[in-house]
């Protein structure tokens, strides 16, 4: 039997026009997903500590959602912080804060796989090589 795989997201997610501002801000690089949502990888090092203001101000020219989700075997957690209109808002699961950015679920799959947030299982992977 196959050991299972881990599943390990820290990022931010913000509409295609914003990420680049967003990845700016924290030090990182957007990166497209589909639906027009960029991912911004959290640094290793874990961003400015300003971060949360820095999502504040942005997010009054769109919404802004930090995402962490850690899993393995199947059994683990998430969770998301929204920012929209400079206020922050907890939310229990990634598919909130994506519906809340306009992602709206296609063929049978949920917002999570609709974006292709499933394309790589760590944080780093997210990140261009070098």
């Amino acid at each position: 039997m196959l050991p299972a795989m881990a599943y390990l997201l820290e990022a931010f997610l913000a509409p295609s026009s914003l990420a680049a501002e967003v990845a700016a801000a924290v030090g990182s690089v957007a990166v497209p997903l589909d639906r027009e949502i960029g991912l911004v990888p959290l640094p290793e090092a874990g961003g400015p500590e300003d971060a949360e203001q820095r999502m504040a101000s942005l997010s009054h020219r769109g919404p802004v959602a930090y995402v962490e989700a850690e899993y393995f075997g199947g059994v683990g957690e998430q969770r998301a912080t929204l920012w929209r209109d400079g206020v922050a808002e907890d939310l229990p699961a990634i598919n909130e804060a994506l519906r809340a950015l306009g992602v709206r679920r296609t063929g049978g799959r949920d917002e999570f796989d609709t974006v292709g947030l499933g394309r790589h299982r760590r944080t780093q992977d997210w990140l261009p090589p070098g």
